[in-house]
């Protein structure tokens, strides 16, 4: 990818600079520095990443503290695929303690999945699922599914058009590859607000609508998303990956419990709702695909 010479924020991890930069031709925001492996294991096998955010809670507890919530975004993704592919076999990328996988099995998909946690992994395949300690180039290549499932994964890869490829070659042709992922430069009402109150306080410009580690500087954060999405170019991944998208839907997540007042999770209600109500399909922060290998 090419990249111009726009300064989106961006990390410092290891004593080391990441900016974020922005493609010019599909608009995606990636950081513009290349994880080495060595550093994707490190930073993946903190034992805080499945803590507070990450843990699938909003921001409180942890991952297997939080499984009733973690089995409830599973099942409307299992919901959804079944919509195209309703058995056979299911592979999960980035299966964390194999929630979606367990459920998968009781619906009667052939299930397996690789997980880059170690502490997951084995959380997984205590549970008697068939799991992977590492990322996909560690599962054989000669393993094809009829569905390969990816639940905020595709933002944590240095290239998420040539991982959705290398994925597309894992699965049988009319198979289907489904997706769930934030989109941190979407459409959204809270950011709205907040920017246009960043505003009366005499702070203008589009950076403003966004987190803090998007506003022009470096931020001492773990690097955990490494491209950032927005309608327009996770479409163009899919496009420039030669499938065809079957499915898209774009809404807001759950309000994230390390924010408090009443107002903030007020305004999460009613683009949860509004969306929905008028027939939209542009407001919100996250989104779901599902494309077909043709």
């Amino acid at each position: 990818m090419k990249k111009d010479a726009c300064a989106y924020g961006g990390y410092v991890y290891q004593d080391i600079s990441m900016p974020l930069v922005r493609c010019p031709v599909c608009g995606l925001k990636y950081i513009d520095y290349e994880l080495s492996d060595e550093l994707r294991e490190l930073l993946y096998n903190e034992h805080a990443y499945f803590e507070s955010a990450y843990a699938g809670g909003g921001g409180q507890g942890n991952y297997v503290e939080n499984r009733e919530r973690q089995e409830e975004k599973a099942r409307h993704a299992l919901d959804t695929i079944a919509r195209f592919k309703k058995d056979g076999s299911l592979f999960e990328v980035g299966c964390a303690g194999g929630y979606l996988l367990h459920l998968a099995q009781e619906r009667g998909y052939r299930v397996s999945g690789v997980e880059m946690s170690q502490e997951m992994a084995a959380h997984a395949r205590a549970q008697g699922l068939e799991v992977v300690t590492g990322e996909l180039h560690d599962v054989p290549k000669g393993k094809i599914f009829d569905v390969v499932y990816l639940g905020g994964v595709l933002e944590h890869v240095n290239n998420p058009l040539q991982f959705v490829r290398e994925i597309a070659e894992r699965v049988v042709k009319g198979g289907i590859i489904a997706i769930e992922v934030p989109l941190t430069y979407n459409l959204t009402l809270p950011g709205l607000v907040i920017g246009c109150m960043q505003a009366l306080r005499g702070h203008f410009g589009y950076q403003y609508f966004l987190p803090a580690q998007h506003r022009g500087r470096l931020t001492r954060e773990n690097p955990y998303h490494l491209s950032f999405f927005n309608h327009s170019s996770l479409l163009a991944v899919m496009r420039r990956a030669d499938l065809t998208v079957r499915y898209l839907s774009i809404y807001e997540g759950a309000p994230k419990q390390k924010f408090s007042g009443s107002g903030y999770s007020f305004l999460k209600g009613v683009i949860n709702f509004l969306p929905r109500w008028i027939g939209l399909n542009c407001l919100g922060d996250r989104a779901f695909v599902v494309a077909r290998k043709d």
